[in-house]
């Protein structure tokens, strides 16, 4: 595709706001066959997005079963006629839905979501690592994947990459910055840092108190409405 483009100020500048739609116009020169890549592009987007929610919406439930979200109660439910976390998933979407809204209200504070969303799961990843590592790999019970020497050079691999995607993607994307090219993720990392601390130091502290047995998790799962 990158080969067929030969007009990059009207990709930049499409009046539909999908780049993606103007590019394959101008490889294909024929707006149908546009159309049609562009369905295809689509229909691609709406099966991962049903992953996602799925994955999203039994990630919320675990947190909430762990008493790990504010509204654990309401959230930690699952629905016993659809045999589904139904709380969860209405929530996790309603979340997705607001945020999606920013397209619709800024274009760059949009991006930037986007950019915590590339990020912020390498974090997520590195949090474990750095707790085995503080801890010493030897003294924790092996599983069957254990890679042994490698399993460590692969722990400071993984740590050196999030290091050098906080960095880089934390960088505008042209100069000169203009406020309206910021790249703004150093305040979703803020926004975000405030919301997970006051929510700790409000009940966090107190309720959260890590994955219980797995009795007691199985009859959180299939407890009804109280």
């Amino acid at each position: 595709m990158m080969f067929s483009l030969n007009n990059f100020s009207t990709i930049a500048n499409t009046p539909t706001r999908a780049p993606i739609l103007e590019l394959f116009y101008q490889a294909l020169g024929n707006k149908v066959g546009a159309i049609v890549l562009e369905s295809l592009v689509i229909a691609t987007g709406v099966g991962c997005e049903i992953a996602c929610h799925t994955w999203q919406s039994r990630l919320c439930w675990t947190f909430a079963r762990d008493r790990g979200l504010p509204f654990q109660r309401y959230l930690a439910k699952v629905d016993k006629k659809l045999d589904i976390p139904f709380r969860a998933h209405v929530t996790s979407c309603v979340i997705v839905a607001i945020l999606g809204c920013l397209y619709m209200a800024s274009y760059t504070a949009f991006n930037s979501v986007i950019t915590g969303c590339i990020v912020l799961p390498y974090v997520s990843y590195a949090i474990p690592v750095i707790c085995l590592l503080i801890k010493g790999r030897s003294n924790i019970q092996h599983g069957p994947f254990w890679l042994g020497p490698f399993g460590h050079i692969a722990n400071y691999v993984l740590l050196c990459w999030t290091l050098f995607t906080l960095v880089m993607y934390s960088f505008p994307t042209y100069m000169p910055v203009q406020a309206g090219s910021m790249n703004y993720i150093c305040v979703v990392y803020g926004v975000l840092a405030c919301i997970i601390a006051t929510d700790w130091w409000a009940r966090g502290w107190r309720k959260f108190k890590g994955p219980r047995d797995h009795h007691h998790m199985t009859a959180d799962a299939v407890s009804s409405d109280q």
